[in-house]
């Protein structure tokens, strides 16, 4: 599906992501065990303030990683 986006973003954009560069995928994937452990939190029984206090590291973590993604190397789209 990431294949499907890029390529259909390429004639919208003169670059686009790395998606198979190595970083791509692990980072991806870190996201995604952060986003689980959110919602193990959130169907937790405890006080909202403290469901919050243990979000905000996983929040952080995703928001880092989506960071270094968009910092990743692009590619020139006609080249792709």
């Amino acid at each position: 599906m990431i294949d499907q986006t890029t390529h259909r973003r390429k004639s919208n954009r003169p670059s686009v992501l790395d998606i198979h560069h190595l970083e791509f995928s692990t980072r991806l994937e870190q996201c995604a065990i952060a986003n689980q452990k959110i919602a193990k939190i959130s169907s937790s029984n405890r006080y909202p303030v403290i469901q919050l206090g243990q979000k905000l590291p996983w929040i952080a973590l995703i928001l880092w990683q989506l960071l270094r993604l968009y910092l990743l190397t692009i590619i020139n789209a006609e080249n792709f």
